[in-house]
């Protein structure tokens, strides 16, 4: 499963071992304050130097034939949850994962192009989703772009930006509080985030349905999961006697669905219990 990662302007694996030790080294040579900044050409260059010295792979494109799209939720340890949108791309048996945060400026730019790419080729369209920084001067200050590309047939997907949309829904909350007679610029703040994240939301549920897919339950932290000495519980037991009465043409699909829904333990039986099938369905 790979991430979008601003810094170095590229696709890189998610809960690595290897591709966070690298970040680590990284972090701490750009220091604290450069990362938060985010991205400039020099900073990448760092990051990238890192991923490459610990044998971390970066990617600029993935490719594939675009196979589903899912909105869960994960927790952490601590139980904070976090709003996903992810997007698989299948390549034969395997699939590619891209699992963006939903309040990202990518995410926001991938989705649309996302959508008109189904919309105008249908789904199991074949794309390239690219990644690319630009920068914008305005006002005296220069400001970094994170684009996102979909490629469908060697073409640019073309598709309209909402985020004139996602600012008028802003817009409308901000003067629904203002109206109620809220002026704390905390809550004032608070609500065109939720708004902008709510619209965006809506829509990456829109592109999910057109696979009929509309997953959004919180996936368990791996803190929370089951000893496995226990056997598995009654979900993951019902989802076993699923995958063993699936058709063998939808077990990839079956695949998707535990990488959304499952973790850890759990995601691993139900792995195991689709590749048995994949042998008593051959």
């Amino acid at each position: 499963m790979y991430q979008h990662n601003t810094i170095v302007s590229g696709f890189i694996l998610v809960n690595d071992a290897t591709t966070n030790a690298a970040l680590q080294e990284a972090r701490a040579e750009i220091g604290e304050a450069g990362w938060k900044a985010g991205y400039t050409e020099e900073r990448s260059k760092v990051a990238r130097a890192a991923l490459k010295k610990h044998g971390a792979p970066v990617l600029t494109k993935l490719s594939g034939t675009l196979s589903g799209v899912f909105t869960p939720q994960t927790k952490d340890a601590q139980g904070n949850v976090f709003q996903k949108v992810r997007i698989f791309l299948n390549n034969g048996q395997d699939s590619t994962v891209l699992s963006l945060d939903l309040g990202t400026e990518f995410c926001e730019r991938l989705l649309p192009k996302l959508e008109a790419a189904i919309k105008d080729r249908g789904i199991s369209v074949a794309i390239t989703i690219a990644c690319f920084p630009t920068s914008v001067d305005r006002g005296g200050r220069t400001f970094v772009n994170h684009v996102a590309s979909v490629k469908a047939d060697g073409q640019e997907v073309k598709a309209e930006s909402h985020f004139r949309r996602a600012q008028d829904a802003c817009t409308a909350a901000v003067a629904a509080l203002e109206k109620a007679g809220v002026k704390a610029k905390a809550a004032l703040d608070a609500t065109r985030k939720a708004a902008k994240e709510e619209y965006f939301l809506g829509l990456a549920g829109e592109v999910a349905a057109l696979f009929g897919n509309t997953s959004t339950a919180a996936e368990p932290s791996e803190a929370a999961a089951p000893d496995p000495s226990s056997g598995p519980s009654e979900e993951v037991a019902s989802a076993i006697r699923r995958i063993e009465r699936t058709e063998a043409a939808r077990l990839e699909y079956a695949k998707q669905w535990v990488e959304v829904n499952f973790t850890g333990d759990d995601a691993k039986q139900l792995f195991d219990a689709i590749e048995a099938r994949r042998k008593t369905a051959a």
